[in-house]
Order: structure tokens, then C-alpha cells, then sequence
């Protein structure tokens, strides 16, 4: 199926939209270096200024903030992939949708995942960077009373370290005695976690080791 490409031409006065296009001239050779001077225009939202976004918002003037807007999406779209050049015809861009066939044509199948996996990542880490998540999962991490014990999301988490010994000290054995102590050391637990509905009030909707909220534990594994 042939990709159609997409105009587009962001609203934005003729001098933003002349030094748009020109950071795209001055870095037709490379790709990352477009990346990085796109991410360079941005500076509106910063780690410094993330806990109050209208109050920054407020101090910049509309052009401003559509012009960075404008950086900001075309630098996502460029770090997953999307095509992006100048249009010859106006003042604004041509973009179309990367073919991921063709790109990972000849790769194996471990590679395509990987590349798949770099693209996902992109959003996924600016979505963890920002305030919203960083005080999610501080206060998910963060231990408090359970009972008589203090507890946080950590102890759902086995110890990477032991498992790796313990696998290590079992490797040699034959598969019947692996499989009789993997059975002892591995006991998966499926919880449902039943959503915030009316429909759903007698279900429980608390980890019964951490008292947590069992939707939020599925939101922190999900990140």
C-alpha cells in the first residue's frame, strides 16, 4: 500500500515559518542534528517549570508558544520515524508515515523488535519525565504503614540479583529437578484489578500485602 504524504503548514507568522524551514536546510545531512536543534527552539516547559504550567505559559506570547508547539511535534515525529521535508509549493512541510516494512527490510526478527521498542520508548520516557508521573511513582515507591510492617510498591518486586544466583546454581541440573524447584521459588499470582465502577463496589480494589490500589500497581508495571 502506497503511503500518501501529508501537508502541513503550521500557523505560524512568515518569519517563524522561514526559521523553521531553515533549521531543516541547515541540517539536511543529518538527521540527529536536526533532532537536536529542533529540541534546542524548546524552552517554554522545562524540568524547572513543570509543577505550574499556566502560570509559564503566561509569560510567553501566543506566536511563542505555537512556535515551539510546532518543534515540538515535528521532533516527535521525527524520532519515531516520520518522513519530514520542505515543501516546494508554500511555506510549509511535506510529512508522511514511516513504511516499517521497508525500513526493517533484512533484519531479523530480534532487531525489528528492538527498533519497534526504541520508537515506543520515545514517548513513553518523556511521559515518565514529567511531573505528573515523576510524583506518581515517587509516591508509589515511597514505604508506609501496612499493618506492622512498612511496605511500598518495592516488595512487589522480586531481587533480580538472588534470581540470577539462583538460576545460576540450578542451570546444571537435569530439567526434572530445575522444574521441581522452579515450581518452590516461582508462584505467579494473577490479581484483576476491577475498575473505579459503580458495577464493580464489592469487588476488591486493594493489594492485600502493600494497600495499595490495585489499578495504580497496574499503572506502575505499565510504565
Amino acid at each position: 500500500m502506497v503511503l500518501k504524504p501529508l501537508k502541513f503548514v503550521p500557523r505560524l507568522s512568515i518569519h517563524k515559518l522561514r526559521l523553521l524551514r531553515k533549521i531543516f536546510v541547515d541540517n539536511l545531512s543529518s538527521k540527529e542534528n536536526l533532532i537536536n536543534s529542533l529540541r534546542e527552539q524548546i524552552d517554554i516547559v522545562n524540568p524547572s517549570n513543570m509543577g505550574d504550567h499556566v502560570k509559564t505559559f503566561c509569560h510567553h506570547n501566543a506566536e511563542k508558544i505555537r512556535f515551539q508547539a510546532t518543534c515540538s511535534l515535528l521532533l516527535d515525529l521525527l524520532e519515531a520515524r516520520w518522513n519530514i521535508s520542505i515543501s516546494l509549493d508554500d511555506l510549509g512541510f511535506v510529512i508522511s508515515k514511516p513504511d516499517y516494512n521497508k525500513a526493517f527490510e533484512g533484519n531479523s526478527t530480534e532487531e525489528i523488535k528492538n527498533e519497534m521498542r526504541k520508537v515506543q520508548l520515545v514517548n513513553r520516557n518523556k511521559q515518565v519525565e514529567s511531573l505528573e508521573f515523576q510524583n506518581f511513582i515517587s509516591r508509589m515507591e515511597r514505604p508506609k504503614p501496612v499493618g506492622n510492617e512498612i511496605k511500598s510498591i518495592l516488595n512487589l518486586i522480586d531481587n533480580g540479583k538472588e534470581l540470577s544466583e539462583i538460576f545460576t546454581d540450578i542451570s546444571s541440573l537435569d530439567d526434572e529437578k530445575k522444574i521441581s524447584l522452579l515450581e518452590k521459588i516461582i508462584q505467579p499470582e494473577i490479581v484483576v484489578c476491577f475498575p473505579d465502577d459503580p458495577l464493580f463496589k464489592e469487588e476488591e480494589h486493594k493489594c492485600p500485602y502493600t494497600g495499595l490500589r490495585l489499578t495504580d500497581i497496574w499503572k506502575y508495571f505499565r510504565l
